[in-house]
């Protein structure tokens, strides 16, 4: 949340109100980016671990044994990869989940929304989150069958 209000302040309460799909988009974007930055390393390790019995007896160690030969810049090598997939599919979720509560809102709940219960308007939340992560995974699982397609037509090539 704090992303959008930084970024609502920084393109002004008119574009904000107008474009506020784009704002969210743009937030869902910038979150996912600074996420990724942390959790890279982590993966490193974890796909060492999972790729290479016997690895890392520890996290610490893990690190230790990627950093040594290869340097800090290993524990990023998988950023690019991790971005293409994950900002695509959090703007949808993020993008999605703002939509369809502020459409239930508008068109499924006649009360309005600042005239609602806290625990009712948690209730929208989740139902809108729970819609929003459905909608990202059916477009991402789609994705990932054209890229498999891709994948399979380019084995079968001479």
């Amino acid at each position: 949340m704090l992303l959008v209000y930084l970024d609502s302040d920084i393109a002004g309460p008119e574009y904000a109100t107008n474009y506020k799909t784009l704002v969210y988009l743009a937030c869902s974007e910038s979150a996912e980016l600074i996420a990724d930055v942390a959790l890279c390393p982590f993966e490193a390790v974890k796909v060492c671990a999972q790729t290479q019995p016997g690895f890392a007896k520890g996290l610490s160690y893990g690190f230790s044994k990627i950093i040594k030969p290869e340097g800090v810049a290993r524990l990023f090598k998988g950023l690019t990869p991790i971005w293409g997939r994950q900002i695509p599919y959090t703007m949808v979720k993020f993008g999605s989940f703002e939509t369809i509560v502020e459409m239930a809102y508008k068109y499924a709940i006649p009360t309005p929304k600042e005239e609602c219960s806290k625990s009712f308007q948690l209730r929208v939340s989740f139902a809108g989150g729970y819609a929003g992560v459905s909608y990202a995974q059916a477009i991402d699982v789609q994705r990932e069958l054209h890229y498999l397609a891709m994948l399979a037509s380019d084995a079968r090539m001479p």
